[in-house]
């Protein structure tokens, strides 16, 4: 019997908080055919439909993704606009909103009075929102209070590169690296501000005569040598940097001639000249 009324209450839980999957993959169908508006019509059923403030909000959250997809920054804006919870409906906002914009409307807002799983977001958008100003202390403040709260999710990994950023520009080295360092153990995933937190870090340990951490970083970054285009470059370019300064020339050979098969033929020539230079030095 105990059993029996714990399935029952699961299921009640799972229907009353689930998000409709069914429904979701026919509002991406019809993203994926650009027939946008329709697709946020498919939203905003299935947000009306359900009690979940938490469903709603993201509901809503896929809905202003595909307003943006076809460039309707009114349309998302209603659409923020619509969300049941106040509190998550300023959250929403902020991911549309510009800065100062972020700012005139929340900076005065205490985010622990908001729901538990969306504090964190919260201070790393405000946050984000002061950084961009330049009104770096109070950055600071809400990077630091969001990398202390769950639920940030990958708004953590921009506050702890943006406060890494922040106290390198200000030359606390040490307190620099501790934010970069928390920014790889957010996510092993090459999301961009990994990325940049990668080659910050690379900078700051290489200036600090300390090339061989360097090196170790780039073994946290996932299928390096794989990467392409824009991110393949630069982190590429970062370790062929580190790897020089650690006098590992024969792994630098390898990198740089991995980098001059991605790079545009204008910059061939710079690298050809890294490559030249190198293999002198190990005759």
């Amino acid at each position: 019997m105990q059993k029996i009324i714990f399935c029952l209450l699961v299921c009640v839980t799972l229907t009353a908080s689930g998000i409709d999957w069914k429904g979701y993959h026919s509002a991406k169908t019809l993203e994926k055919e650009k027939r946008y508006d329709e697709a946020i019509t498919v939203y905003e059923k299935l947000s009306d439909a359900t009690a979940n403030e938490k469903d709603d909000q993201q509901y809503m959250l896929w809905a202003i993704a595909a307003a943006n997809s076809k460039k309707d920054p009114a349309t998302a804006k209603r659409l923020a606009e619509r969300v049941k919870n106040p509190h998550r409906r300023q959250l929403v906002l902020m991911t549309i909103q510009k800065p100062a914009e972020i700012i005139t409307a929340a900076g005065n807002i205490d985010f622990m009075t908001y729901p538990e799983d969306i504090r964190g977001e919260a201070f790393a958008r405000r946050g984000s929102a002061y950084f961009r100003l330049r009104q770096y202390d109070q950055a600071l403040n809400d990077f630091n209070k969001a990398l202390s709260l769950p639920g940030a999710n990958s708004q953590a990994g921009w506050a702890a590169r943006y406060a890494g950023w922040i106290c390198r520009t200000r030359k606390q080295t040490e307190q620099a690296e501790k934010y970069f360092r928390k920014a790889l153990t957010i996510s092993n995933a090459n999301f961009a501000w990994r990325n940049e937190s990668v080659i910050d870090l690379s900078a700051l340990l290489i200036a600090q005569k300390r090339a061989a951490d360097a090196c170790k970083i780039f073994e946290s970054v996932k299928a390096l040598n794989a990467m392409r285009g824009y991110w393949g470059i630069k982190m590429n370019t970062a370790y062929a940097e580190a790897l020089i300064s650690a006098d590992k020339k024969l792994e630098a050979l390898k990198v740089l001639d991995h980098l001059l098969q991605m790079v545009p033929e204008k910059d061939k020539a710079k690298i050809k000249k890294q490559i030249d230079t190198l293999s002198q030095d190990m005759l």
